[in-house]
């Protein structure tokens, strides 16, 4: 069954307590909006940064961020902003 997207957050911080992770809203932010987003992915993703020290965590999503904003150039037709990520 699909989960809202307004339940999401939710969802990731109930499954962060289970694991005993406190996240950073930017990190509960990225997990909220996966897609595709499931259950099971954000806790596989929970699970993947519960073995990664805290003060990294802002560098795993930021490399996330990074394809993210070199996807929204793609689909933008922006191929200068495209370039300018495919180069960082």
């Amino acid at each position: 069954e699909a989960v809202p997207e307004a339940d999401r957050a939710a969802w990731v911080t109930y499954l962060a307590k289970n694991r005993n992770l406190t996240l950073p809203p930017s990190a509960l932010q990225r997990l909220a909006c996966l897609d595709p987003w499931t259950l099971d992915r954000v806790d596989l993703e929970l699970a993947r940064l519960a073995l990664l020290p805290a003060e990294s965590w802002d560098s795993e999503f930021r490399s996330s961020g990074d394809a993210h904003r070199l996807v929204q150039a793609l689909l933008q037709g922006d191929r200068v902003s495209a370039e300018r990520e495919i180069q960082n």
